[in-house]
């Protein structure tokens, strides 16, 4: 009953937010009605590929995505022999996603340790799935690290997870999940 009550709340939110007008959901329809779901995002990532295509193996160097500008990129794609239309990119201080910003600073072998981390994480989150009998606490500390490479890998597709708080946070649950782990005698490493 309890996931039926949770249910229930996030329809109610929802509802209260929809016919009470929430900011959120107006800020939606507007973007919907300048056909810009995306929040130009299309443009950036497009952006972003080309700067990876240019500096695939080691990027353009940690914290530099802030220098693939409109006429780098033009730049980069005439010099590959390639055509520039210019309402086709978009400049932003980062990418707008996890993994192209990843690609665009630090390239192929910048990008595998994350996939890396990304990858051991979730195994380890399969491999440990909490038993019945575990204590509670088990349970929530395994959904905590779940939760948390739920938003930055999901959430990381449309933004760059992983830095300032959401970087701490994320790495707290997990370090609290994996320490629990540890300890715990119902799942033995």
């Amino acid at each position: 009953m309890p996931i039926l009550a949770a249910a229930a709340l996030v329809v109610l939110t929802v509802a209260v937010g929809w016919f009470g007008g929430a900011e959120v959901f107006r800020k939606h329809q507007a973007v919907v009605e300048a056909h810009n779901v995306l929040a130009y995002r299309d443009g950036i990532w497009r952006a972003a590929l080309v700067a990876w295509q240019r500096y695939p193996l080691l990027g353009i160097g940690i914290d530099n995505y802030h220098l693939v500008k409109l006429e780098r990129v033009q730049r980069w794609r005439r010099e590959a022999g390639l055509d520039f239309e210019a309402q086709r990119y978009a400049e932003f201080p980062h990418a707008h996603s996890l993994y192209l910003n990843t690609l665009a600073e630090r390239g192929i072998v910048g990008s595998a340790p994350l996939l890396a981390v990304l990858a051991a994480w979730l195994v380890s989150l399969l491999r440990h799935l909490p038993q019945r009998e575990a204590p509670d606490e088990d349970a929530i500390w395994w959904g905590a690290a779940a939760g948390a490479w739920l938003v930055t890998t999901g959430v990381g597709l449309v933004n760059t997870t992983l830095h300032h708080e959401h970087a701490i946070l994320a790495m707290l649950l997990l370090g609290f999940w994996l320490s629990r782990l540890r300890r715990s005698s119902a799942m033995p490493l």
